[in-house]
């Protein structure tokens, strides 16, 4: 499964693909996250929300 969305933050357009995580619970995937500047940042594990929670809060530390 492959899902995409944007989100703008700060005038900076962030870009997030999901691949994998079949189920919301229990299931294996990955978040690309890529910046404005072509920066792209991954984030593997299980539980899309516990791996989506952690690539929220490393953007908000940059």
């Amino acid at each position: 499964m492959k899902q995409e969305f944007s989100m703008t933050k700060d005038n900076v357009t962030y870009r997030f693909t999901f691949i994998g995580f079949p189920d919301k619970k229990n299931s294996y995937g990955e978040i690309y996250v890529t910046d404005s500047s072509h920066t792209t940042y991954v984030f593997r594990g299980f539980e899309r929300q516990a791996v989506l929670k952690e690539a929220k809060k490393r953007i908000a530390d940059k």
